[in-house]
């Protein structure tokens, strides 16, 4: 597992903030720290969970803290914090930068049916039953409605 800070750092190397040259300050660090944590908290209201261990007090996180992100999406996190981390910092970041970010996001979504809305026609609760004795008297649950053609092609509809 990697820690808080260690995800940090990655982000801020991959957005070009620090280097060897240029190492990070400690309030950098702080603040990507604090973005990190925005963003996997976002992540989570998107409906994606990663195991990520939150900060009892969001605002002074423990840089120590295991993240309890699995090793499969770390690199996926790290390029979507990145861009949060540079605008954390006031920093700006390069359109590829942001298209990689955009992938990484796309990755850690989760793969979701979409919903198809209910039709009108559809039974939908109690307001549609009629007095029938299993609830609906709906074309959708009615054995006794059939549309039958004969062979002549004349259209016969039975009920």
């Amino acid at each position: 597992m990697i820690t808080k800070l260690e995800l940090a750092n990655e982000a801020l190397e991959i957005a070009g903030l620090v280097s060897a040259s240029n190492p990070a300050t400690p309030e950098m660090q702080n603040k990507a720290v604090k973005a990190l944590e925005r963003s996997i908290l976002s992540l989570g209201r998107d409906g994606v969970y990663l195991g990520y261990n939150k900060s009892v007090d969001m605002f002074s996180p423990d840089y120590s803290q295991d993240s309890g992100i699995s090793d499969v999406f770390v690199d996926d996190v790290i390029k979507y914090i990145s861009i949060d981390i540079c605008e954390a910092l006031a920093a700006p970041f390069t359109a590829e930068l942001k298209q990689m970010a955009h992938k990484a996001r796309q990755n850690l979504m989760p793969l979701t049916v979409p919903s198809i809305p209910q039709r009108n026609n559809m039974p939908a609760g109690a307001g549609n039953r009629r007095g029938c004795t299993f609830g609906y008297n709906d074309k959708f649950f009615n054995d006794k409605d059939f549309i039958d053609v004969t062979d002549n092609g004349d259209l016969d509809i039975t009920i």
